[in-house]
């Protein structure tokens, strides 16, 4: 119905259902009927596409390779978690590049419930881990792609989304340029305490970070005396309201430490 796209989806919907039936365990284990599903999309949507693909993640219950070869056709993303499967992460792209599929790989840059958007607590807060990942995954394992969950949470995790979206296509540039170019491109005049912020949040020292909200709203508070961009302003309105928002959880969290003792 739509020529232009490239790829259907074919992944199991998340969770362990997973169909016991009789029919079902002659072909195998979970991953097994995952992956053979696939094979044979793939087939039939390449007798009438010839250059279409179906793709599923390797996660949770279907992480493990399966049994048979992949069939052309089927792209493969193996998630960096939930991993259910004896393998290293290293050992389990490999094994689905024998089987025939091309990989890629799902990445975690940030997860609401994991890092509470807290800065320097997701991979997207930390720019020198995300960097080094980003290389691994294309010098080191040769994947062809990434994706990535990710938040609305431009003020403690911007400044990793723009790395990562402009090393997907240059794993070859460095984070320290791409950062810079960061902070003169978004803040103009304000470039120098804003850097100042960042790399506090960056530092990933959560210690350093909740006692550094005085400092961050100062470096703030420079930043808009810098800065007359009606464009640079408007950025810095958004960190004004993460910084908002963290004293009011600050607070929150004050209240309920406060009714527990």
């Amino acid at each position: 119905n739509d020529p232009k796209r490239t790829m259907v989806s074919v992944d199991p919907n998340d969770g362990a259902d997973y169909c016991t039936c009789d029919e079902c365990k002659k072909i195998g284990g979970a991953s097994d009927c995952a992956f053979h599903l696939a094979n044979v999309v793939a087939d039939a949507v390449r007798k009438e596409f010839p250059d279409k693909w179906v793709g599923l993640n390797a996660y949770a219950e279907h992480s493990e390779p399966p049994r048979e070869k992949i069939h052309p056709g089927v792209y493969v993303s193996v998630t960096t978690r939930f991993r259910n499967t004896e393998l290293s992460f290293e050992e389990q792209v490999k094994r689905f590049g024998i089987l025939g599929a091309r990989v890629g790989v799902y990445e975690y840059f940030s997860m609401y419930a994991w890092d509470w958007d807290m800065p320097g607590a997701a991979i997207a807060g930390r720019c020198h881990i995300l960097g080094r990942l980003l290389r691994r995954y294309n010098k080191d394992l040769h994947v062809i792609s990434l994706d990535a969950e990710s938040s609305c949470n431009w003020g403690p995790n911007g400044l990793g989304y723009w790395i990562a979206a402009k090393m997907l296509w240059n794993p070859d540039l460095k984070t320290e340029d791409l950062a810079q170019d960061f902070y003169l491109n978004a803040f103009g005049k304000a470039a120098a305490p804003m850097k100042r912020l960042y790399e506090r949040w960056n530092s990933g020292n959560w210690f350093v970070i909740r006692q550094g909200l005085k400092a961050a709203l100062d470096d703030l508070a420079e930043a808009y005396q810098a800065e007359s961009d009606p464009g640079v302003k408007a950025r810095l309105d958004q960190v004004a309201m993460y910084l908002h928002w963290l004293r009011l959880n600050d607070a929150y969290l004050e209240t309920v430490i406060h009714s527990l003792n």
